[in-house]
């Protein structure tokens, strides 16, 4: 047995499984687990419960106690298929709506690529200076986002300043918060676009008449993947041989899953 494991939080969804089970086959017994959401996760490592995790990416930006541990993290090149924003029918205007405008935000996006090619933080202040006037009339649907990722309801926010513009995002995201405090809402009978993560995404897909899967709006905006969490560490940083064990089990992981899908 080895003494004084390593504290690792843990998010225990589907996408994680595998190299899940490669750490545990790797380590013999060098990590102890602590399961929780990302947003417990990130609370965790903030507080100093746990050593090191993949935790969300905005974290990164909210806490000066975390950094980087290691550039593995997970990110998605297209449609994740877990992070998604469901839609009912009676959302079809809003629906009509984004696929408009996400026509007109990749032009944006694109000129300010060719504008500014290696500037990222440039880009973005010149996609914003396109696109926050007051847009077309629009009645905004409900909006309910969920706690247990910062990092997705971080996008949702900025998606829907780009879609709406200023005002009307702002007004979604006070009924998001009226969602998030207020249970009476859930029996109004009002179905709110929700934003659902993980495997309750995968679980509860077949509820919602559409879906607008994150990982993939955001690449057809920006041609980039979306960094929806990563591996990072706190005020202790995390020991050489430990990061090089969890990037050999990330990388068994990653190709056992090309030949092993299930």
């Amino acid at each position: 047995m080895h003494q004084n494991p390593a504290q690792l939080g843990w998010i225990p969804y589907w996408n994680l499984l595998p190299m899940f089970r490669e750490l545990q086959r790797l380590a013999d017994g060098q990590f102890k687990f602590m399961s929780g959401h990302p947003s417990a996760v990130s609370r965790w490592l903030i507080d100093g419960t746990v050593n090191l995790a993949p935790a969300s990416s905005i974290a990164l930006l909210k806490s000066r106690n975390l950094e980087m541990a290691m550039p593995l993290g997970i990110a998605s090149e297209g449609p994740v298929q877990s992070v998604y924003l469901g839609l009912h029918r009676e959302h079809d205007e809003f629906l009509e709506f984004v696929k408009v405008r996400q026509k007109f935000l990749r032009g944006k996006f694109l000129e300010a690529l060719s504008l500014h090619p290696l500037d990222a933080r440039r880009q973005a202040a010149f996609v914003w200076s396109m696109v926050r006037e007051e847009l077309a009339p629009l009645i905004a649907p409900d909006l309910k986002l969920t706690s247990a990722s910062a990092a997705s309801a971080a996008l949702s926010r900025v998606l829907m300043n780009l879609w709406l513009g200023e005002r009307l995002a702002q007004q979604m995201m006070m009924c998001a918060a009226a969602w998030g405090k207020d249970q009476t809402l859930a029996d109004s009978g009002i179905r709110p676009v929700e934003l659902v993560i993980g495997d309750e995404a995968l679980q509860r897909r077949h509820e919602f008449w559409k879906i607008l899967d994150l990982g993939q709006v955001w690449q057809e905006l920006t041609t980039l993947p979306f960094v929806f969490g990563l591996w990072q560490t706190g005020q202790q940083s995390a020991p050489v041989a430990i990061k090089a064990l969890i990037c050999e089990a990330a990388s068994i992981a990653q190709a056992r899953m090309q030949v092993e899908p299930q």
